[in-house]
């Protein structure tokens, strides 16, 4: 168990050395270095926003979105929770963690 948090650590700390993700560099290196990264279908998947969420089974977000629209929550809070949780999800759990552009649609 304790392996397995160490073997995570070091995952993080060593995406977080990437040269696209190092704001000390200038935007021109980490845009070359992060399209030099990607995928033919990681770019295609970022031309797209689409209707969604990550309730939505039918479809594999594990290699990033440019954006999702989804349905408003009932109040601004769960809205603005809803937004965050999808946020950290593309973040956090796609392979380049590159941030999405959320829309809500009513």
């Amino acid at each position: 168990m304790i392996a397995l948090g160490v073997a995570t650590l070091l995952a993080q700390a060593a995406v977080a050395q990437l040269p696209y993700r190092n704001p000390a560099l200038s935007v021109d290196r980490r845009v070359r270095d992060l399209i030099s990264r990607m995928t033919v279908e990681e770019k295609s998947w970022q031309l797209f926003m689409i209707p969604g969420g990550r309730d939505d089974r039918a479809q594999d977000y594990s290699h990033g979105i440019f954006g999702l629209q989804n349905r408003s929550a009932s109040d601004a809070r769960s809205d603005a929770q809803l937004q965050n949780w999808l946020q950290h999800y593309f973040v956090d759990s796609t392979r380049l963690g590159i941030p999405i552009i959320p829309s809500r649609s009513q």
